[in-house]
């Protein structure tokens, strides 16, 4: 925002330069990122933040200043006049939400002309063009006080004022001389026979205000900033109105700023007020009160600042401070500053206008043990497992498409109330559907050895919403890359120093040979096989293999780890021939092998799977390498050999087993 030097002196005397002025500005928080002389003035451009709205009005960066310079500002509020009702006209709101209140003076005999110097002076200082005596006046005090305000040719008016949702189709022909058609996310003021304004936004070319105007009606509202920001967006404009509306008024300075304006069109335009008319309320502001312990800001800044200055840059602030106990203060917040809604806030004003460079530089005393316990640690040491084994991370979006989840099969989502995008309607409940987009995509592209995994929330909905973490696996390709992915999750086991896991035949939906895998009789996720519907739906035209854990149950069953000293003795190897039939899983094999010599295998490995000749259809041979070491000695052949031989036996004595 820009503003003039003589603008602010309206409200205090500076007697320091217009450097000066703005190096104590920037200082304390408010970036004057130009400075310009222009005839008589000087001109600043503030960067004003999104949450500061009070800076786009003189009076809002008038009391920056100064506060910067230690010192208040004088302002001259107008007495607002009670006048009898403006009964020629009726104001109808549609809905309150989009414009809570509404307000119009009626005046009559407006002598339009040019506006004098010091006028013009002070609005081209803050980058608005002159225009006539009445615009200029309206738009002076928008600046002042922050509140837009608009002037109609009331004689171009027919009829009663509506302040309603634009008719889909319905046209709009703007002071830029520009038309545009709008819809029903356009606010509109209308009369009787059409649209005269775009709420909040701009005037319509119909009623303007030219040299052979006479009578006017102004009008001051409250607006929802959602409601002027939709609109705008909806029709390409951004005016200085939009721009003010968007980022919130101050509904308390509305009677301010109308009554400004009509005391100044009575001063300089010999016009004569005939009446108000208001429709909605204003909604109140409740001044925040705000209990500030004097040591806790002294804590917190690392600055020893004595009582009376912090009361004093709270008092230059505008805040009404009053002693609450011993140490303490209640500091109650002015209108203007909705910001300020903690004891926080208040650590940052002090720390702004005591200056930053006051504060002394220590460096913090940092513990020398870090925690690594927690979700977040946990997920990181997942994450380092992964790319270990050669898998490269993807982030998908959490929203996502709630008729492709249907399609899919999924049910009770967990719904997005405004969503940004109709596609992107609902949170996910699976991980499939944001790493399936990511394979289509490389696939597209010629890339087919892909390997992604993600960490990532789950969303569902059952009696509360719950929102759970889940790593998801994917890899594409043969049969050979499923029990890669199995090997994946028995990598993860070992890593995280689990029990023994189950993998169990069982249905899941969307996916083909699918394993539910167990720990201690909980499902800690699934491997499959997309299905070919599924992979149809979601893009994919190769053998796409999954695999989703759930992170959260994972974490709560990994147990300490357990080191011990390597071997210095050789190990010795031996392997096994086993026919499984009746599709035996390959766990009952190993669990026999590990219960029966425990204490000297120190690995098994699959050397290979054979079928073919001499095996029955329902059968799978399979060769196993068991590695014998011992701690404290060779161990020797016969040894061995007693092992081998009592491993066969068990094996022997499993009816599903036979030894080749």
């Amino acid at each position: 925002m820009k503003v003039g030097l003589n603008f602010i002196k309206e409200f205090f005397k500076v007697n320091v330069t217009a450097e000066e002025l703005a190096e104590k500005l920037t200082m304390s928080g408010l970036a004057v990122e130009s400075l310009k002389k222009e005839k008589n003035d000087w001109i600043f451009d503030i960067e004003v933040t999104s949450n500061r709205y009070d800076w786009l009005s003189v009076m809002g960066i008038a009391g920056e200043a100064a506060a910067a310079l230690g010192k208040n500002v004088a302002i001259n509020y107008p007495k607002v006049v009670s006048l009898s009702k403006y009964k020629d006209k009726k104001i109808s709101i549609e809905d309150i939400k989009d414009c809570s209140v509404y307000t119009g003076r009626y005046m009559q005999n407006v002598r339009v002309g040019r506006s004098p110097g010091w006028l013009c002076e002070r609005i081209r200082g803050c980058g608005v063009k002159e225009i006539n005596t009445v615009v200029d006046i309206a738009n002076y005090c928008m600046l002042k006080w922050g509140n837009p305000l608009h002037v109609f040719d009331a004689d171009k008016i027919k009829g009663n004022i509506h302040i309603r949702r634009a008719k889909s189709g319905e046209r709009f022909f703007g002071l830029d001389e520009k038309e545009r058609r709008l819809a029903t996310d356009n606010l509109v003021i209308a009369d009787d026979e059409k649209i005269i304004a775009l709420a909040g936004v701009m005037g319509a070319e119909n009623t303007k205000v030219d040299d052979k105007t006479k009578n006017i009606f102004i009008e001051g509202a409250v607006f929802d900033p959602v409601c002027i920001r939709r609109s705008r967006r909806a029709v390409g404009i951004d005016t200085d109105s939009s721009y003010r509306f968007e980022r919130k008024v101050n509904p308390a300075y509305l009677q301010f700023a109308v009554q400004q304006t009509v005391n100044l069109l009575v001063q300089l335009c010999g016009a004569k007020d005939m009446g108000a008319c208001q429709t909605g309320r204003k909604k109140s502001i409740q001044h925040k009160k705000i209990i500030l312990e004097f040591n806790k800001v002294r804590e917190y800044l690392g600055a020893q600042l004595t009582d009376n200055i912090i009361k004093n840059i709270l008092a230059g602030l505008g805040c009404d401070v009053k002693k609450h106990s011993v140490g303490k203060i209640n500091v109650l917040v002015p209108q203007h500053r909705l910001d300020l809604l903690r004891e926080v806030d208040l650590y940052e004003e002090i720390a702004r206008f005591y200056g930053y460079d006051n504060i002394p530089t220590d460096i913090p005393v940092i513990s020398n043990t870090v925690n690594r316990e927690g979700l977040y640690h946990f997920k990181n040491k997942l994450r380092s497992l992964m790319i270990t084994l050669g898998f490269s991370e993807i982030i998908s979006y959490s929203f996502e498409d709630q008729k492709l989840l249907e399609e899919l099969g999924y049910s009770r989502f967990v719904q997005i109330s405004n969503p940004l995008r109709s596609q992107e309607n609902v949170m996910r409940p699976t991980l499939v559907t944001g790493m399936s987009k990511v394979f289509a995509y490389n696939f597209n592209r010629g890339i087919k050895n892909c390997k992604f995994f993600e960490i990532a929330d789950l969303y569902f909905r059952a009696k509360t919403i719950t929102e759970k973490p889940f790593l998801a696996v994917g890899i594409a390709g043969g049969r050979e890359e499923f029990l890669l992915l199995k090997g994946v999750f028995n990598n993860i086991v070992k890593y995280f120093n689990l029990d023994k896991i189950i993998f169990e035949n069982k249905p899941i939906n969307n996916f083909t040979n699918a394993l539910v895998l167990k720990i201690n009789g909980k499902e800690l996720g699934f491997i499959g096989k997309l299905d070919s519907s599924a992979a149809k739906i979601l893009g994919i035209s190769s053998d796409f293999f999954f695999m989703q854990i759930n992170v959260g149950l994972l974490m709560d069953i990994e147990k300490t780890k357990k080191y011990s000293k390597f071997t210095q003795f050789p190990a010795v190897s031996r392997d096994i021939s086993v026919i499984m039939k009746n599709n035996t899983q390959f766990s009952i094999v190993e669990n026999i092998i590990m219960q029966s010599g425990a204490e000297y295998i120190s690995g098994i490995e699959i050397m290979e799977f054979y079928k073919g000749d001499k095996i029955e259809d329902d059968a799978l041979a399979c060769t196993v390498r068991v590695h014998y070491c011992a701690k404290d000695r060779t161990l020797r052949s016969d040894e061995v050999d007693h092992m081998d031989n009592a491993i066969r036996d068990k094996l022997l004595q499993c009816s599903d087993l036979q030894l080749r």
